[in-house]
């Protein structure tokens, strides 16, 4: 008999935010973040949420797998789990062999979105286009076959607002992360205020960027092709955009790939069942 792993520790460390979930098979048991610079300092409560997470399960020895496309920050992290009693391991590039064709610099998170983005949708379509609004904005594509066809990389939305303010001295700084604020749930591309104008500046060039992007990648690749969206402002600015320009939003999706990859790897590691 083969042993059955149920839960699964995954963490996507990005540039502004640590996401940390506890899977049970494909299923999602439970997800929370903290500030990326504070992943060292609170690894004492993440081992008490995770033990939380576990019921009971021993923490010795429990792998915990790591997307990071922040070096220093994963370092770190990968110590204080040690000292936890974890066994962390960092995902790599070569670790998956469901789609082939990266090139070798190519970030683990954006990995983790195709990984997962091809398993959940790809055989309903000839090619994926996988948008992913985090710290950058990213844009990566996928055909059904597997194969990575490319992608292009800016600075994301909340990034846009927050440079232009501390690089032009007599601007605001604007930190903005899609939650709650009231007044830019319409957005006036004729704004009235400098406030109200750098947003609207921000937010339209972002959306300017993607249905171009979208279009441009529709074309190169001109079969039938499925637009997925993550992150954590992918709701926020996908309710702007031009119809039709996203067909599914998954804010999981990184961690679901890290997940789906942690699956393949332990299905590798557990010997066949000779019976």
């Amino acid at each position: 008999m083969t042993t059955m792993i149920n839960k699964r520790i995954v963490v996507n460390v990005g540039n502004s935010r640590t996401t940390w979930a506890i899977f049970n098979g494909d299923n999602l048991h439970k997800s929370w973040s903290n500030q990326t610079t504070l992943s060292r300092s609170q690894a004492p409560d993440i081992a008490s949420d995770l033990d939380e997470g576990l019921n009971g399960e021993s923490v010795e020895n429990q792998i915990v797998y790591i997307c990071s496309v922040v070096p220093s920050a994963s370092l770190a992290l990968i110590e204080a789990l040690h000292e936890q009693g974890f066994d962390p391991r960092e995902i790599r590039l070569d670790m998956q062999k469901g789609i082939r064709g990266f090139y070798p610099t190519f970030g683990t998170d954006r990995l983790a979105n195709c990984y997962a983005a091809y398993k959940i949708y790809g055989s309903k379509c000839d090619n994926l286009l996988v948008l992913d609004f985090g710290t950058a904005t990213t844009i990566s594509a996928v055909s059904s076959a597997g194969e990575f066809l490319g992608g292009m990389i800016t600075l994301g939305f909340q990034d846009t607002l927050t440079t232009i303010g501390k690089r032009l001295e007599q601007l605001p700084v604007i930190d903005y992360d899609g939650s709650g604020d009231k007044v830019f749930d319409s957005v006036s591309p004729l704004s009235n205020s400098t406030r109200d104008s750098i947003f609207a500046g921000a937010l339209y060039s972002q959306l300017g960027t993607v249905e171009k992007w979208v279009r441009k990648c529709k074309q190169e690749l001109d079969k039938t092709t499925l637009v997925v969206a993550t992150g954590g402002l992918s709701r926020y600015i996908g309710q702007h955009l031009e119809q039709g320009t996203i067909d599914a939003f998954d804010k999981e999706l990184t961690l679901k790939g890290v997940n789906f990859i942690a699956q393949e790897l332990e299905a590798e590691a557990v010997p066949a069942d000779p019976g």
